[in-house]
C-alpha cells in the first residue's frame, strides 16, 4: 500500500507557448515512467536513491513527530510497525529488477491520476493531455 507521486511546475496563463510546455512536461514524466517499465535503471542511480533515501530516513528520524507518523503509517499501511532498521533494511534490499517489475506492475494508465492546477483546460486541451497517457 502507498503511493508514488510526481510534482512539476510550469506557467499556465493559457498562451500556446504556456500550454505546449505543459504538454512537454507530461510527455517527459510519461517517457520516464515508460522508460522505467522497460530498462533497469542504472545501478549508479539506484545506489544514488538509497543513499537519499536513508539519509533523509535518519535525519526525520531525529524528529519525534515525524517518527510518530511513520509508526504510524505502517501500522495503517501493513497492519503493524516496523522499525527504523527494519526499514533501512528493507530499503537495502531493494534491486533494480524488482523496481522494474514494480514499475510495469504500477505504471499503467488505470492506476494513474493526473491533476493540472491552475487555469482551466479546454476540452480540446484535456483530450489532448488524455491521449498522451494512452502512450505508457
Amino acid at each position: 500500500t502507498g503511493y508514488f507521486q510526481v510534482c512539476a511546475s510550469c506557467r499556465n496563463n493559457k498562451s500556446q507557448r504556456d500550454r505546449n510546455r505543459l504538454f512537454e512536461i507530461i510527455e517527459q514524466i510519461i517517457s520516464i515512467l515508460r522508460k522505467t517499465k522497460q530498462e533497469l535503471i542504472s545501478k549508479e542511480e539506484l545506489i544514488l536513491a538509497k543513499d537519499n533515501l536513508t539519509a533523509k530516513t535518519n535525519q526525520l528520524f531525529d524528529d519525534l513527530e515525524y517518527e510518530a507518523k511513520f509508526y504510524l503509517g505502517q501500522i495503517t499501511q501493513i497492519g503493524k510497525p516496523i522499525s527504523q532498521k527494519e526499514f533501512l533494511r528493507d530499503l537495502n534490499q531493494v534491486n533494480r529488477v524488482s523496481l522494474r517489475t514494480l514499475a510495469q506492475q504500477f505504471f499503467v494508465r488505470e492506476h494513474l491520476n493526473l491533476a493540472v492546477l491552475g487555469d482551466s483546460l479546454s476540452t480540446k486541451d484535456k483530450k489532448n493531455i488524455i491521449s498522451l497517457y494512452s502512450n505508457l
